[in-house]
């Protein structure tokens, strides 16, 4: 599944409802950044609260010891959250009491701070009869400049969790709206920083195992949902294209990868086309959309997405291209791959 978040400061009713009709399941947002104004929590919480139970959507306060302070509530009183309707708790802190976690568990679907987590304390909260795989392990985000998370550690740490048959959450930036106060990006990965949080989204899944996503930032583009959605619920990774020629490429149809892979070149399984004459085939580079022409002989009509940078070759027509932002989804189609071409400015 994938998730967005808010913020107080950026409370955006139309683009909550936009998101969970692409497929949004999480609503994130944090009940204790120093930066956020608390003033009209007590005014917001509720319509918030009341708009996800409209729209279906989970709503997922991040809370820690400082949250019941900003709400106004006695510390630790978690009876007042379920009361005012939140039935779900990312907790910044960790839980040593196991007795107090069981409670929270009947009350609350709860969501680790999987940075607090170690193979020791699910072990301590198995043997104090704790179900871990009804708990959710969320990754933190990191909103300064080199802060967040090295790939080695990330998977290592996400290796505990799939032991435990925990499921992992983590964070993409957004690519319309950055957070306050330093509009950086919120990504859990700092290599993830300033990818493409489609890109981004396909990479935790595919190279980490994550098994839900999660928007940081203030706000992504409906595009981008769409395309996150298409992939999490339905496999399909969309192919954002530039292109010249839409008579020899089927947009929005299901393509299907050939089970031979190729190195150098995405092949895909269609039937081949007769009779195509050589036009802008004096290139071949990393992202172009290729159709073989009739010097390729039996091999005419076949469309190829190109890996790497390439020699031309007159037989490969160039029919267009992925634009560069989107260009390292190449490295992510394979064999089991399905694929739909879109059309982008």
């Amino acid at each position: 599944m994938f998730g967005i978040s808010t913020y107080i400061q950026d409370l955006d009713y139309s683009y909550i409802e936009q998101a969970t009709k692409l497929g949004a399941k999480f609503l994130f947002s944090s009940l204790h950044i120093p930066e956020e104004n608390y003033d009209s929590v007590g005014e917001i919480i509720p319509s918030l609260l009341k708009k996800c139970k409209e729209i279906g959507l989970i709503y997922v306060p991040d809370v820690s010891p400082r949250t019941f302070e900003k709400l106004g509530i006695e510390n630790n009183d978690y009876s007042k959250l379920k009361e005012i309707g939140i039935s779900a708790l990312r907790l910044d802190h960790t839980v040593e009491d196991f007795s107090l976690l069981a409670e929270l568990m009947n009350d609350f679907t709860i969501f680790l701070n999987a940075s607090t987590v170690t193979r020791e304390y699910l072990d301590n909260a198995i043997e104090s009869g704790i179900d871990v795989t009804k708990m959710y392990a969320m990754h933190n985000f990191y909103p300064k400049t080199d802060t967040a998370l090295d790939e080695v550690y990330f998977d290592n740490m996400n290796q505990i969790f799939k032991e435990y048959r925990v499921r992992v959450m983590a964070f993409v930036v957004g690519d319309k709206l950055k957070r306050f106060p330093l509009y950086e990006g919120l990504p859990t990965l700092e290599s993830h920083r300033d990818m493409d949080p489609y890109i981004a989204t396909i990479d935790m899944v595919k190279t980490y195992g994550v098994d839900d996503v999660v928007i940081g930032d203030s706000e992504a583009s409906m595009d981008t949902l769409s395309y996150i959605s298409e992939y999490m619920y339905k496999g399909i990774v969309t192919v954002p294209v530039a292109i010249e020629n839409s008579e020899l490429i089927d947009l929005g149809r299901e393509y299907g990868i050939r089970r031979d892979l190729a190195k150098n070149v995405v092949r895909l399984a269609v039937p081949r086309q007769i009779g195509i004459k050589p036009s802008r085939n004096n290139s071949r580079y990393r992202g172009a959309i290729t159709i073989e022409n009739i010097l390729a002989q039996r091999y005419c009509g076949e469309i190829q997405i190109i890996k790497r940078n390439l020699e031309f070759q007159s037989s490969s027509n160039v029919i267009g291209e992925i634009p560069r932002k989107y260009l390292d989804i190449v490295d992510f189609i394979d064999e089991n791959t399905r694929i739909v071409f879109h059309k982008c400015d």
